[in-house]
């Protein structure tokens, strides 16, 4: 599948937002799976579908395996599944 690696300019929270701290990020972003992003971060994955492409650059074109496109949107949709179970927990 046809992917792109983007960077965009992201805060850390609000602290650095106020103080206008930005740093680049790279994420991998899938056009034709609904816009579906991949972003590895700091050892952790961060997977979400409809991401509006805004103040970001397209670094390189890449092509992703499918399977590999199936596993993130697998692992999205179970994190969907299970997060309000969690989050109940905690309540």
């Amino acid at each position: 599948m046809k992917a792109e690696i983007i960077t965009q300019m992201i805060c850390d929270g609000a602290l650095a937002f106020v103080h206008g701290e930005r740093h680049p990020i790279k994420r991998i972003l899938i056009p034709e799976a609904n816009n579906l992003v991949i972003t590895p971060h700091e050892g952790n994955l961060y997977v979400w579908e409809n991401f509006e492409k805004v103040d970001c650059e397209t670094v390189k074109e890449i092509d992703l395996p499918d399977k590999l496109v199936e596993k993130a949107l697998g692992f999205m949709k179970t994190r969907n599944d299970i997060l309000p179970q969690f989050e109940k927990l905690l309540s």
